[in-house]
Formats: structure tokens, sequence, C-alpha cells
């Protein structure tokens, strides 16, 4: 004869079937890698890559290559030679909203300080300048490595797996060098082959203030490198297109020491 569960046990085992219902664990929806693609942080025309999984960055240029040739663009063709691969970037989106926080943080520093020099003209007009500039830059967290396709082809560790939301960016080659910092005109200036730091900073007019020695150069590629200007310390440096020159301040608040370095810093990920 069958015995009949009391009210009791049945209450507990409904429970326990409740619990192991919820400790189920749940399907997440399947991981994809996206890619947007144009020719300039500033066209409106892009092209969206989407993958189902993980893919390497070859792949990713090479498909980036293959469709750029649908833009309506005319700048750059769909072929590497025609690519300024110095100055091509990828741009890890997921980064995004960092990278805004860091230039509004600039931004903001810039403003104190052109309170601490309100007794100098000069100085505040160079500051504001900086920071209308700094304001207009499209700015993203730019992933530091050579995208030539060669190169990375050949070398493994330039070959990494991308997984979540990029930005690839192939450029023509610019065409100007953008001189800002403690000069009194932030301006793009023509490129000229053979022509170093010293030649660009005559035509931006340094400040009384800025720092006669040394300037900062942020190559295309975004590397870093500091280039002598002092008649006694000069030596010629050759800068490719599109290139940043920041001219440090030289006398800077006690309060304002990294300034110089973060605002470089902040210029390396430029998206052309």
């Amino acid at each position: 004869m069958m015995k009949t569960l009391s009210p009791f046990y049945c209450v507990l085992l409904s429970a326990l079937f409740i619990v192991q219902a919820q400790a189920k664990p749940q399907t997440s929806p399947a991981a994809s890698t996206s890619v947007s693609v144009a020719t300039s942080v500033n066209d409106d025309h892009v092209i969206q890559l989407t993958y189902s999984s993980p893919v390497r960055l070859d792949q990713v240029l090479n498909d980036g290559l293959n469709h750029i040739k649908t833009l309506p663009s005319q700048r750059v063709h769909a072929s590497p030679q025609a690519v300024f691969w110095t100055g091509a970037a990828l741009y890890d989106q997921q980064q995004a909203k960092q990278m805004q926080q860091q230039k509004q943080q600039l931004l903001s520093q810039l403003e104190r300080l052109a309170q601490a020099w309100q007794d100098d003209r000069e100085q505040v007009s160079a500051v504001n300048a900086l920071k209308e500039s700094l304001t207009k830059l499209k700015l993203a967290h730019r992933i530091m490595q050579p995208l030539d396709p060669d190169l990375v082809r050949m070398q493994p560790s330039l070959n990494p797996l991308l997984n979540g939301e990029y930005q690839l960016i192939l450029p023509a080659r610019p065409t100007s060098i953008l001189v800002l910092g403690a000069v009194k005109q932030s301006k793009n200036i023509l490129w000229q082959e053979r022509s170093d730091a010293a030649f660009y900073l005559d035509q931006a007019q340094p400040t009384s203030d800025a720092d006669n020695s040394n300037v900062w150069v942020v190559q295309p590629d975004g590397v870093t490198k500091q280039h002598s200007i002092a008649y006694w310390n000069h030596k010629h440096q050759d800068i490719a297109p599109g290139a940043i020159i920041y001219m440090g301040f030289d006398s800077l608040p006690s309060d304002f020491t990294t300034l110089n370095q973060d605002i470089v810093n902040l210029l390396r990920n430029r998206a052309l």
C-alpha cells in the first residue's frame, strides 16, 4: 500500500526543486568582436566588421583593406601601399569612457592653471588656446603597437586575438604638423621634408615661459621623444607628417608639476 507524504515533506521537496532551478547555470549569448573601420576619425562613412568569436589582428587588417574600397572617400584606396601605416591606429572602444575622463581631468587642470596665472596675459592666452585644442582633438584608448600588415604577419607577438569593440583607422598620409602648448598660436603647419621641431616652432612663436631647451614630439604612431631645440644642444631629428609638437610650460606652479607629461601621455591617443 502506497503511503501518502505528509504536507511538511511536500513543502520541503517543492523548496528543493525551486533551489535547484534557480542554481541552474544560465546560457550566455555567444561573445562577438566588432571593429569599425574608417579612413579618418572624422569620416562619417564607416565599415562595420563583426565576428562571432575572438579574431586575430591580421584578419581584421585584411578584412578592413578589402572592404574600405566601398567607402565613398577617395583619400584612401584599398591597397596596403595607399595607407599611411605610421599613423594607422587601433582603439579599444571599451576604454573610451576612461579616456574621456582623463581628458576632462586635464581640461579642469588647465582651467585652474589659467586662474593661477591670471596676472600674466600671455600665459593665460597660451593655456586657453591649449585647452581649446585639446577639447577639439578626437581621443580614444589607443593600443600601442605597429599595424603594418607585413610586421603583424611575421611577428606573432604583434598579432593578438581581439575580443570586444574596436575602432580601426587606416588614414591617408597627412600633410601637416600640429603645434601646441606654450606657444602664442596653436596651429597646424604644413609638413616639410627634413624639417625639425625648431623649424615648426618658429612659426608657432613660443611664449616667454616655454621650455626653450627641449620639446616633446608625439609621432603619428604614438611614440614620444624629446627633441633638443636650444642653440647649445640642438640636434636635427626628422618629424613624420601627422606628428604633434608639444611645447612644455617651464615654470609651472607646484600643484602642476606633472602637467606637461600628462598632456603628452594623452596626446599619444590622438586619432588622425
